[in-house]
């Protein structure tokens, strides 16, 4: 939070290295679900901000691990599992849109692309590290 990354510092290259994902925010408006209640997934101004981890892969069925305000929604395309700890940053919250097959993503040299759900999970982490050194199937 609150740091930069010059794109020198992007050791696996700026076009091997995924940046931002579209997230999907509740109905019926930014932040809060339709139980009246502030859910944080997608939500930019948050303390914390939009984030989603590379545990899962985009669209995953697996719920996010929430640690708090987030509801199991698995029909909007938001499941969501309890994770309870004490430390904040454990939370996952996967890549999510509602297209039914994946999401767009933008690499750090400006492209966008198109990754499908099945993506194989050792790649897509691979994208999401900037300096792990890890070697990308020709196919993505």
């Amino acid at each position: 939070m609150n740091s930069r990354t010059p794109i020198g510092r992007i050791f696996d290259g700026s076009s091997n290295t995924i940046i931002l994902s579209e997230m999907i925010t509740p109905f019926p408006g930014p932040g809060i679900d339709d139980t009246g209640d502030f859910d944080v997934r997608g939500f930019w101004s948050d303390t914390f901000g939009a984030s989603f981890s590379g545990m899962f892969t985009p669209n995953s069925s697996v719920g996010d691990r929430c640690q708090s305000n987030c509801h199991d929604k698995p029909l909007d395309g938001l499941p969501a599992q309890p994770y309870a700890s004490p430390y904040w940053g454990r939370w996952a919250n996967a890549a999510r849109s509602r297209h039914p097959s994946g999401v767009n993503v933008a690499r750090a040299d400006g492209s966008v692309q198109f990754f499908f759900e099945h993506v194989d999970l050792t790649a897509w982490q691979a994208l999401l590290s900037m300096d792990g050194s890890e070697v990308l199937p020709n196919e993505l």
